[in-house]
């Protein structure tokens, strides 16, 4: 990962609507199938701006991860998409993105306040949602596997 992506996660990851919706999100998830252990870890995977400053190398489809996962001699517990609420938005920015050629670095800009809230509001809702079912598209994808 490249050293603005760290130094922006550190400055931001309390305050950013993604970082705080994923957090609680993980935190409604992880905290139904761990039941108060704390020997899970979370790895990530996903593709955009964002992945090209850090350097990510590819991007999985659910039914691929699954595949990846049990091929590894995991057990998949549960895999759902996520970021669903937010995809328009996200497609539209990304398309934007490559049309106007704008560099990665974009993904990695403070939102204004009001619109940052607003985000964070829409993708925490989604735990919610995932506590009764999983999500069909996503932005992001997450699952829980163990050996």
């Amino acid at each position: 990962m490249r050293e603005e992506v760290y130094n922006f996660i550190e400055r931001n990851e309390e305050s950013h609507w993604w970082y705080r919706g994923r957090r609680l999100i993980f935190e409604e998830i992880l905290g139904k199938i761990l039941k108060g252990k704390s020997d899970g870890k979370i790895y990530e995977v996903g593709w955009g701006g964002a992945d090209k400053l850090s350097l990510h190398k590819r991007r999985y489809n659910k039914e691929q991860l699954e595949n990846l996962l049990k091929s590894a001699g995991f057990k998949v517990l549960r895999s759902t998409y996520f970021n669903t609420l937010l995809f328009p938005p996200v497609l539209i920015g990304r398309i934007l993105e490559r049309i106007l050629k704008l560099k990665p670095e974009v993904e990695y800009k403070s939102l204004p306040g009001f619109l940052n809230h607003l985000f964070f509001k829409i993708f925490a809702f989604e735990r919610y949602l995932l506590k009764y079912f999983n999500l069909p598209f996503g932005v992001s994808l997450m699952a829980i596997a163990k050996k």
